[in-house]
């Protein structure tokens, strides 16, 4: 009898399958790279008007008066700070410390005193830039700035262009505007050619992280629909979006299917993913103006958000989430609750913290929840193969060929642009976010691979190994139509693929798998000890795909390759099953008979 192999086509397409989420992340490379070199890369800004603020020297001085709006020379102010063009962010801390100021630690609780400080950033305007903006096509002058806090208003030329100042009757400041990519509208008339100087006016506490100009980069002036905040507005809202849509999908899964336990971690995630986009995006400023509370909520996010990440990994290999993560969640938690009960100076100081502590997590989880899970896996891959790969090759072979070596591959992604971002942000002062295009990769990517698993159920499981065992016999079960269609089921098609590609109608493709169903799989699921025992000792499906490897005398590695599981699932799916039956080894099962049954 000859064996029914399958197509070239359909082999072709599990190998590709394997790695799409891999091809996934190249694609959202290669698009985050064209958008970052035609919005806001240094090569691609052909707007005649764009104007690189940081491109001349910065003057900053303790103090503000209201006639330094109006300077036009700035030697004629004697500063506290000169620094050279492309010299990085100005935080009002680089400045000496201002006579009779308090001294705060970091971790201060107190309520730090407001003073005023100013900014000067002279820029130049040419001719032919004016001449554009007086044009026939109408333009919009736009300031664009990376960040600008904690109150603070701005003027052009002695023109007040924007204002969020909000202090109270003391003095201290009562509504926070810590603002990330904010983008201030320029009259025309305010501008002028040749020399032109944009003054800030900077309240808030000296030794705060975000009084000033906290990133180092971009700030520039440009033409409204040139503006890098519309790329990253819009893309932080399609970021929020496409997580908050694979949560709720995930939600439902976990909705019928409780016994994956991973399922539910990894809406946590997602939702959590989706809520600390949203953050980022300006929509927010309308909803909670004040951002003390915005930048809370996006601390506590994100101290759960990598928790939640590492869970879900270690849930899915595993099965149990360990020590070492379990503490690290107590401490985000601790972080996220606690800093609501002090200063946002405070807040300041706990983030550092937990961005330091990230760094040497995130170093733990790569070594010990991905790359020895790799080397495990490999070796396992290693020992199974006749004759056998060496150790490097089996490596490539499990990272390559198989669906968790896709998501190890993009799981270390991830783990090295968080320590980059974090990197970035505490030592280089740059907020470019590697890290929430790689997740959105390693997200997309595990939703594929996480819907294909469900998809490939016991259903097809079944039909693979019916149709596979002679094609004779299945043909004697199966019509032309049904046959063709369960060939389509095996390669993983969907109905709408199978109704397209064999050119039958949907009604035609159903009733051919209602068929198959009824034949393959209550026919050749013809085990009557694997039902009896799912019945009557009220077996879970995990429980009744393990015992069905079981009786095919499979090794643990066999079945957990089979099920697509860890091996210490399948070993606690086994505990459970030698605790649920009357049996003593796992032989006893590969050998238990229908009249063994029928004697219980």
């Amino acid at each position: 009898m000859k064996r029914l192999s399958i197509s070239t086509p359909g082999f072709m397409k599990k190998q590709l399958s394997f790695i799409a989420p891999l091809l996934i992340m190249v694609l959202l490379g290669i698009v985050l790279l064209f958008l970052f070199l035609s919005g806001g890369g240094p090569g691609a800004r052909k707007d005649p008007l764009y104007t690189d603020l940081t491109a001349s020297p910065v003057y900053a001085k303790i103090g503000f008066q209201p006639e330094y709006a109006q300077i036009t020379n700035p030697r004629s102010v004697a500063w506290d700070l000169v620094r050279p063009p492309q010299s990085g962010p100005i935080i009002m801390s680089d400045l000496p410390r201002p006579a009779g100021y308090a001294r705060y630690g970091q971790f201060s609780p107190a309520k730090q005193e407001v003073r005023d400080f100013t900014i000067l950033l002279p820029f130049t305007l040419e001719a032919k830039q004016l001449d554009h903006s007086n044009g026939i096509s109408p333009t919009y002058p736009i300031l664009y700035f990376a960040s600008i806090g904690e109150n603070w208003e701005v003027f052009v030329n002695g023109h007040s262009v924007a204002r969020q100042i909000f202090l109270d009757k003391t003095g201290a400041i009562s509504e926070f505007r810590n603002v990330r990519g904010v983008s201030i509208p320029v009259e025309k008339e305010y501008l002028r050619e040749g020399s032109n100087v944009l003054v800030i006016h900077i309240l808030g506490a000296y030794s705060s992280k975000w009084t000033g100009l906290r990133y180092e980069s971009p700030y520039y002036l440009s033409n409204s629909p040139s503006t890098f905040s519309n790329f990253t507005g819009i893309s932080n809202m399609l970021l929020c979006a496409i997580f908050m849509c694979i949560g709720l999908f995930h939600l439902l899964t976990y909705a019928f299917r409780k016994t994956d336990r991973y399922n539910l971690l990894f809406v946590g995630f997602t939702v959590v993913a989706s809520l600390y986009f949203f953050l980022e995006t300006q929509a927010l400023y309308a909803i909670l103006p004040n951002t003390e509370y915005g930048q809370r909520l996006d601390y506590a996010l994100m101290y759960l958000l990598v928790f939640l990440g590492v869970a879900f990994l270690e849930t899915i290999n595993s099965g149990k989430i360990t020590r070492v993560t379990t503490a690290f969640g107590i401490f985000g938690a601790a972080l996220a609750v606690g800093q609501w009960f002090f200063p946002i100076w405070f807040a300041y100081g706990l983030v550092s913290v937990w961005r330091y502590t990230t760094i040497f997590y995130a170093a733990y989880a790569i070594i010990f929840d991905v790359l020895w899970q790799i080397y495990k896996s490999a070796v396992t891959l290693n020992e199974s193969k006749t004759p056998r790969l060496g150790l490097w090759q089996g490596i490539c072979c499990y990272l390559f060929k198989t669906e968790f070596g896709s998501i190890y591959i993009m799981l270390m992604i991830v783990g090295l642009t968080v320590i980059i971002d974090i990197v970035n942000i505490a030592v280089f002062n740059l907020n470019f976010p590697l890290k929430d295009y790689s997740l959105l990769g390693f997200t997309m990517g595990m939703a594929f691979i996480l819907a294909r698993k469900h998809s490939a159920g016991y259903e097809m499981t079944v039909l693979k190994s019916f149709v596979s065992q002679d094609q004779e016999l299945a043909r004697s079960e199966l019509t032309t139509d049904e046959m063709n269609v369960a060939m389509q089921l095996i390669e993983g098609e969907s109905r709408r693929d199978i109704a397209r590609k064999l050119h039958l109608s949907a009604t035609t493709v159903s009733q051919s798998i209602d068929a198959i169903r009824e034949k393959v799989i209550n026919k050749s699921d013809a085990d009557p000890v694997v039902a009896f025992a799912s019945q009557h000792y009220r077996l879970t499906r995990r429980e009744v795909d393990v015992m069905r490897c079981l009786r095919r005398s499979m090794t643990n590695s066999e079945i957990a390759a089979e099920l697509f599981l860890s091996e210490e699932t399948v070993k606690s799916h086994l505990h459970n099953l030698m605790k649920k039956l009357p049996v003593k080894t796992r032989q006893d099962i590969a050998t238990w008979t229908a009249e063994d049954k029928d004697t219980e």
